[in-house]
C-alpha cells in the first residue's frame, strides 16, 4: 500500500518521534516498503522566536523533502498538550499544515 514513507523527526526530543515511527514501521511491513526519516531544523531567527511556535518554518521542509524523496505517506506524531492556543489558532501547527498542505497522505499519531 505504502511504499515510501517520510517520518519527520526532533532529535532533540526522541522520545516524541518513537509513536510515529513505531507507526511507520507497521505501515512499511504490510507493502514491504521503506522508511526514511528526517530532522528538521528550525530557522526562525531568534528575535522572532518567542512569538512563534518553535516549528513555524519546519513544516515547509517536510512537505519539500516529501516531494523530493518521492513519499506516497508522512506518519507525524501530534503534540498533544504541547500548544500554546493563540499561536497555534493564528498560524497553525506543523501538523496541521503538512496534513492541509502535503501531495500525499498523512497519518497522524496521538501522542
Amino acid at each position: 500500500m505504502y511504499r515510501n514513507i517520510l517520518v519527520p523527526i526532533d532529535l532533540a526530543d526522541t522520545a516524541l518521534a518513537k509513536p510515529a515511527i513505531a507507526a511507520a514501521r507497521v505501515m512499511a511491513s504490510q507493502s514491504s516498503g521503506g522508511i526514511r526519516l528526517v530532522n528538521v531544523l528550525p530557522l526562525t531567527p531568534v528575535v522572532l522566536a518567542e512569538y512563534v511556535p518553535a516549528d513555524f518554518d519546519a513544516h515547509q521542509e517536510i512537505l519539500e523533502e516529501a516531494v523530493a524523496c518521492g513519499a506516497d505517506l508522512i506518519v507525524m506524531t501530534s503534540q498533544r498538550g504541547q500548544r500554546h492556543a493563540v499561536r497555534t489558532y493564528f498560524l497553525g501547527s506543523s501538523t496541521g499544515h503538512v496534513v492541509r498542505y502535503a501531495k500525499c497522505s498523512v497519518l497522524v499519531v496521538r501522542n
